[in-house]
């Protein structure tokens, strides 16, 4: 719960520094592994044999949200064509 908390709380809140906007960004590696896992051919297996490879992939955004190494927060005009936090909480909906 804390942790849900404490995502809405930087998802609504961009910390300023200096009048720069911050955004919260996934890092190239992060992006990356995002960007495989939307590429995959096959679905969830866990009804199967449990977990699936779906499941504990590392670019699976359910387990890229609970993690802060695979974020960054960079200025909002560097953020143009980068993976946002908020748009990966969309993408779970």
């Amino acid at each position: 719960m804390l942790t849900i908390l404490k995502l809405l709380f930087n998802l609504f809140n961009p910390r300023k520094k200096e009048n720069q906007i911050l955004v919260k960004v996934l890092t190239e590696d992060a992006e990356s592994d995002y960007l495989d896992f939307l590429n995959q051919d096959s679905s969830c297996s866990c009804h199967i044999n449990p977990p699936c490879y779906i499941c504990t992939h590392p670019g699976n955004p359910l387990g890229l949200i609970e993690s802060d190494y695979d974020f960054e927060l960079v200025n909002v005009e560097e953020s143009n064509n980068r993976i946002k936090y908020d748009d990966l909480i969309r993408s779970i909906k």
